[in-house]
Formats: structure tokens, C-alpha cells, sequence
């Protein structure tokens, strides 16, 4: 195309080099024929005149025309510069007729038309990948064929605490597990799929991830790198072992008192039954393992309702003063035959919005733990405090044996028990505390404990004052304001 232009520029500066002459030969013979030869009556220098005069008329035609195309020509060059700049915008808008090379400045706009179309669109498909890559829930990790990380997204950066940019590095450079790094480099010798799970540690927890690994090739099938995908399962492994858990624990204690019944009953019938001694303890111990199957199917009942939202609160105005005395009442025979001073710090007045029935059911789980765990003659004790400007905390206080700071992370958790077999003794079904935790969350409230092993444990309800502001603290989380 340069070339061109310049033939043109030549042609150009020649064509007006000889309008010029021409013109100029054309004048001096006209010039010499009106001083000096028209007297002898020659008209040899007219007609030379004349014809240099057409031939300058007939080059400057050449020249308008060679400068007409040149412009355009130009144009068209600048505008392909201008496209392959990335301008796809620019247009050429010529101020006239172009003749020859009109349909050619038409074509070329329309090229540039279906360009800027085809890069919009690509841009915006770009847009939109590099947006589905940020935000994926798994990470993705690509590695080119010469071992360079060339992509990577945010969920991956979080997944293995990766603070700085990785871009351009060696695969094997940067904090990637041991174990990862060795499929990369089966993957680049096998040119295969694989799944794999893999455990990356993350301080004291650890992360489980499902790997899958697959290498990228071109349409020759030659390697151009391997993409790996991070699918984070830890959660799913955690609900795994929890279902299997409690399988293993609904199962023991159901078994427990049942194994208890069927053989103090196959005693009976062998002929314990004829002793009246015999007779009474035996069925005494049925009624009590039979009390205590109740329970347990009954609160995993509520549990279940609890956890799968069947359930609804009968909200209303709960005095929690009077309430935390009606809960005193029911306890009190078992402080007093353990000798255990149950008192209850009756500074505050507290009034709320809430279910008192499920409030009272709280109450009582939290004050028949402490007086369960509590040494003979030792103490309990139940204060209210003000919960900042939201409502008020409820603390039950007592002197017991404690929990340690490993097992206080899952003492909500279902069957979670910190001294099994004193606890199994007690008769409790390790469902309380789990309970607990799920009302008080129902009236968007908050459950805490501090203990120190051999000094006792204090349990704190939080509970709002009103109802409407439980709605306002929802309408705060979905807004992300604290």
C-alpha cells in the first residue's frame, strides 16, 4: 500500500510539472506570435500554442485526478491504520465524489463496521468469562505448557491463602501442596484426566478438595497446558461425618435402655417375678429406662421440627423475672437434695417480646445442666444484665467441674457429650444444649459459654426486646451493615 502511494505522489508531482510546462510553452509562443510574427502572416507558432495549451488542459485533468485518488487513497490507508490500533470507531466521510474508488471507501467502512461489531462482541464475551472465572465457587488454576500459571481466580487465592499475584510463575514456585504438584507433573506425562481428593492444610483446620485435572490441547492434540478445578468439600465431609455419628449415637442409645428392658424382663419372666423384693426393683429400673427412651425420641422429635422449621413461636410479652421464678420452682427439689444454693440475682427488671414457652424450655435445659454438673453443696446462680441497647442477657452461673477449651467449640453439637460415661449416667440424652442453641436462634438471638475446668461455666442468652428489631438485625445481615 506504501508503495502505491508513493507511485502516486510521483505521479502526482509529475503530472503537475507538466500542466506547468505546457502552460508556460504554450503562453511564450503565443507571445511570440502577437510581437513578432504575426506581421509575416505565420501561424505555425498559434497552432504550436495551441496544442501546448490542450496538452497542459489534458494534464492538469491527469492531475486532479491523480490528486482526487490520492487523497482517498490516503484515507483509506489511515483508516486501516487506525483499525489495526484497535480504532474501530473511525469511518471515512469523503467531502466528495471519489469516482473509481467509491465503492472501495464504501467496502472499506463496511469492514470497519463488522470489525467494531465482532471486537464489541468479543469484548463483551471476555467480560462476561472473566466475571463467571472471579466469582466461580470453586477454584481454577490453568498452567500453560512450559509450567506457567497464566490464570487463576479469587475462591483459588482464598482456598490456599495466596495474598500476592502468581501470574507467570512456575507451577512448582509457588505455595502449592506437595501432593498437587505431583499430578500436575502425571498430567503432563500421562496427557490425562484424573479425580483426585486431596487435604490442604490450613493452620490447625485443614481443607478437603476434589481435584479434577485435564489437560488442554490444541486441534493438532498437541499440549498447550492443564486446567484444574478445585472443588471445595470440607462442609460436605463434615455434614458425612456427622450423619454417620449420629447414626452411631441415635443407635447406642436407643440400644442402651432397650438392652436394659428386655433383660430385666427376661429376668422377670424366668422367675424373678415371684419375688416381691426382686419384682419392684426390676420394674422400677424398666420404668426409669422407659422414662428415658421417652425423652430421647421425644426431644429428637423437637430437634428434628427445629432444625426442618416445622415449628412456629407464639410470640407475646414474657416477664422474664417471673418466668426465671416459675423455672426456679421446678428445680428446686433437686438443688435441695444435692444441698446446692439456687438463688436468683433479682436486680433488673426485663420484660420482652418473645415465646414463653420455648424461653422457659431454654431456662430449664440451662439450670438442670448447672445443678446436674454442680458438686453437693456448691452454687447456681441466674442474674439478668442489659444486652447493650438490644435487650438483656440471661446468665446461669455455676461452681461445677468446668469444660475444657477443646470441647467447648461442640458442646451444642447432638450427642456431644464431655464426660460420656458420667453423663450417660445422669440419663441425659446429650440433645439438650442442641435444643437450646436452635430456640434461641429462632428468636434471632445468641448463645455463649465461658468455663475453666475446676471453677464452673457460665451460660449467656441473649434475647432482643422486641420483635421487630429481631427483623431489623436479618434486614442488616442481607445489607452486610453490623
Amino acid at each position: 500500500m506504501k508503495v502505491q502511494i508513493a507511485m502516486h505522489n510521483w505521479l502526482l508531482r509529475l503530472s503537475l510539472s507538466l500542466v506547468l510546462l505546457s502552460v508556460f510553452h504554450g503562453s511564450l509562443f503565443f507571445l511570440l506570435y502577437y510581437y513578432f510574427l504575426q506581421p509575416i502572416g505565420s501561424h505555425l507558432y498559434v497552432n504550436i500554442g495551441v496544442s501546448s495549451l490542450f496538452l497542459g488542459s489534458l494534464f492538469f485533468c491527469i492531475y486532479h485526478l491523480i490528486r482526487v485518488n490520492l487523497s482517498a487513497m490516503n484515507d483509506i490507508t489511515a483508516l486501516m491504520e487506525d483499525l489495526s490500533t484497535g480504532y474501530y470507531w473511525r469511518r471515512i466521510y469523503p467531502a466528495q465524489k471519489q469516482g473509481v474508488l467509491n465503492e472501495l471507501i464504501h467496502q472499506t467502512n463496511r469492514l470497519a463496521e463488522k470489525l467494531q461489531e465482532t471486537m464489541e462482541y468479543q469484548h463483551m464475551n471476555e467480560d462476561r468469562l472473566q466475571t463467571l472465572i472471579k466469582h466461580m465457587a470453586s477454584g481454577l488454576l490453568f498452567v500453560n505448557h512450559k509450567g506457567r500459571i497464566v490464570l487463576t481466580n479469587r475462591k483459588l487465592h482464598r482456598m490456599l491463602n495466596w495474598e500476592e499475584s502468581v501470574q507467570h510463575k512456575l507451577y512448582y514456585e509457588v505455595e502449592l501442596p506437595e501432593e498437587i504438584v505431583h499430578i500436575i507433573q502425571d498430567t503432563y506425562l500421562t496427557e490425562k484426566e484424573s479425580k483426585q481428593q486431596v487435604t490442604i492444610g490450613m493452620g490447625l483446620d485443614s481443607l478437603i478438595v476434589k481435584l479434577y485435572v485435564a489437560p488442554v490441547k490444541d486441534h493438532k492434540e498437541v499440549l498447550t497446558g492443564i486446567v484444574l478445578v478445585f472443588y471445595d468439600i470440607t462442609d460436605i465431609k463434615k455434614l458425612e461425618g456427622m450423619r454417620k455419628d449420629f447414626v452411631a449415637n441415635v443407635s447406642h442409645e436407643l440400644k442402651t435402655p432397650l438392652t436394659s428392658i428386655k433383660g430385666f424382663s427376661e429376668t422377670l419372666l424366668e422367675g424373678a417375678m415371684h419375688s416381691e423384693k426382686h419384682l419392684k426393683q426390676f420394674l422400677e429400673i424398666i420404668r426409669q429406662e422407659s422414662d428415658r427412651l421417652h425423652r430421647l425420641i421425644e426431644e429428637l422429635l423437637d430437634l428434628s421440627d427445629l432444625e426442618q422449621k416445622r415449628f412456629r413461636l407464639e410470640w407475646g410479652v414474657v416477664n422474664l423475672n417471673q418466668l426465671i421464678d416459675d423455672t426456679m420452682m421446678l428445680v428446686q427439689a433437686k438443688a435441695d437434695h444435692k444441698q446446692i444454693e439456687l438463688r436468683f440475682l433479682d436486680s433488673l427488671k426485663a420484660q420482652i417480646e418473645g415465646d414463653a414457652d420455648r424461653i422457659r424450655q431454654i431456662l430449664l435445659n440451662l439450670i438442670s445442666n448447672a445443678l446436674q454438673y454442680t458438686p453437693d453443696q456448691g452454687k447456681v446462680t441466674i442474674y439478668i444484665e442489659q444486652w447493650e441497647t438490644k435487650g438483656y442477657r440471661i446468665c446461669i452461673e455455676d461452681t461445677g467441674e468446668g469444660i475444657g477449651e477443646e470441647d467447648l467449640p461442640r458442646i451444642f453439637e447432638r450427642f456431644y457429650r464431655v464426660d460420656k460415661a458420667r453423663h450417660r449416667a445422669s440419663g441425659g440424652t446429650g440433645l439438650g444444649l442442641a435444643i437450646v442453641k436452635h430456640l434461641v436462634e429462632a428468636h434471632h438471638g445468641q448463645i455463649s459459654v465461658k468455663s475453666e475446668v475446676g471453677k464452673g461455666s457460665t451460660f449467656c442468652v441473649c434475647l432482643y426486646t422486641k420483635k421487630d428489631e429481631t427483623f431489623v438485625l436479618l434486614l442488616r445481615k442481607l445489607r452486610g451493615v453490623n
